[in-house]
């Protein structure tokens, strides 16, 4: 499973059991799924270009999913409704970050850089990039607009569920 698929699934996951989470009071308009009828290119476009410096921002030192390195959750909301939520995957030989902009809990684009160093990290030395890899993923609904499989969907909903729910606080 590529880096992409399991980001995906984090922030998906997450979004959606947000949305579900407290039964009749969810920040989504209640309507059923109409995402193949009213999602387009110019929605998620709109949702996409939301300035985060008017929301609120709550971070969290962990990201959903598996990374070497650790990550970190940075979820921004309007009002009780997430926007944005930006997952950073640290590794040894480099780190992802994914970026999800958010039109409904169904309507999303999800934005992915992967960036290798050209050598492992150091203590001394801040690493050199030796590649940038960028990807786009528009869902609307049920249809995606860059097709993955039906078991990387399922991933990508189930880490998006995981980076909303509620942090577990340690003693």
């Amino acid at each position: 499973m590529s880096r992409l698929t399991a980001a995906y699934g984090v922030a998906m996951g997450t979004i959606l059991a947000t949305a579900t989470y407290r039964e009749g009071s969810s920040p989504w308009p209640r309507q059923h799924s109409l995402a193949a009828d009213t999602c387009s290119v110019e929605t998620l476009g709109r949702a996409a270009a939301v300035d985060t410096a008017q929301l609120r921002r709550v971070k969290r030192e962990s990201a959903p999913g598996k990374s070497a390195e650790g990550g970190e959750t940075m979820i921004y909301y309007q009002g009780d409704r997430p926007r944005v939520i930006v997952i950073v995957y640290y590794g040894e030989t480099g780190r992802t970050v994914v970026h999800y902009y958010l039109a409904a809990p169904d309507q999303f684009v999800a934005e992915q850089e992967v960036i290798d160093y050209a050598e492992p990290i150091s203590m001394r030395a801040r690493p050199a990039i030796a590649s940038r890899r960028p990807s786009t993923l528009y869902v609307c609904g049920e249809t995606l607009k860059d097709p993955v499989s039906a078991e990387e969907l399922r991933q990508i909903r189930s880490d998006l569920r995981a980076a909303l729910s509620p942090p577990v606080r340690s003693r």
